[in-house]
């Protein structure tokens, strides 16, 4: 892969209108959103029972409320996935992409952060029987 193609893509730049190759770290993006989606599902059934038996600060650790971004936020992915095709200006185009950059992030931060403290709990806190 060249520095230019690599470059392009980061950058957001167009391809031209005939070019129909495929664009590798495009199609890694869209996988990673749909990972992020389906973690988006298992996150919330992840702290089941948290509340029941673990104290109070436990249950702080958790994302609560931010749960919703990964859920909503791969959905937003691929309608701005599919509302930067329509884009003419150059802005509107990087606009675009740095919105599903960013969706793409907060997801993962926090779904990473949500089974990070799940993990946290059960090991350094003990169940309030």
């Amino acid at each position: 892969m060249s520095t230019l193609s690599l470059r392009s893509w980061l950058l957001g730049a167009r391809p031209a209108p005939d070019e129909n190759r495929l664009h590798i770290w495009g199609l890694l993006l869209v996988g990673l959103n749909v990972i992020l989606w389906w973690f988006g599902w298992m996150c919330p059934g992840s702290g089941i029972g948290i509340a029941d038996h673990y104290p109070y600060e436990a249950i702080n650790m958790l994302p609560g409320y931010a749960l919703l971004v990964p859920l909503l936020g791969p959905l937003l992915f691929f309608g701005l996935l599919f509302l930067r095709r329509l884009c003419k200006k150059c802005w509107s185009y990087y606009a675009c992409t740095g919105l599903m950059l960013g969706l793409t992030l907060a997801a993962l931060l926090v779904v990473v952060w949500n089974f990070w403290a799940v993990g946290y709990i059960y090991e350094n806190f003990q169940p309030l029987y």
